[in-house]
């Protein structure tokens, strides 16, 4: 599977996301094939197979569909591939993403970010209280 580039285009950091998406997920899977013998079925397979095994929350998943899209897009941009297999998917690849329930600060962790705040950014401490106060009625001060 080619390498995407982007140095130039995006920040250093995007950069390198892409790159440890391509290595970690992309290339063990397909970088032993040509990419023109890459299909769209095989792509979904990947991508679906990834959001059965519950180890990626749906913003990797996301992330992993759009670094292979991108990667394979430039492919076909370069005529190397006659269409893209990982274009529009839709969202049934990602029946299976891990869902996480939302955790709030307990009244003891919000009362210790508050103190840390207080005196690492003491003018952002007004801040920090009214959002614990009004995302979870938790805190006192």
């Amino acid at each position: 599977m080619a390498r995407a580039t982007c140095p130039g285009h995006c920040k250093a950091s995007t950069y390198a996301s892409y790159e440890q998406i391509f290595r970690v997920h992309l290339l063990p899977r397909f970088g032993s094939s040509p990419l023109d013998k890459i299909t769209r079925e095989e792509f979904k397979r990947f991508m679906s197979g990834l959001a059965a095994s519950k180890q990626h929350g749906l913003g990797a998943l996301r992330n992993i569909l759009a670094t292979g899209r991108a990667i394979l897009s430039e492919a076909l941009e370069d005529g190397l591939i006659a269409s893209n297999p990982a274009a529009r998917l839709g969202r049934f690849v990602f029946g299976g993403a891990r869902k996480r329930a939302v955790e709030f600060l307990t009244r003891e962790e919000a009362q210790r970010f508050l103190a840390s705040a207080k005196v690492l950014r003491p003018h952002r401490d007004p801040l920090f209280l009214t959002v614990l106060r009004s995302a979870s009625g938790l805190v006192s001060y």
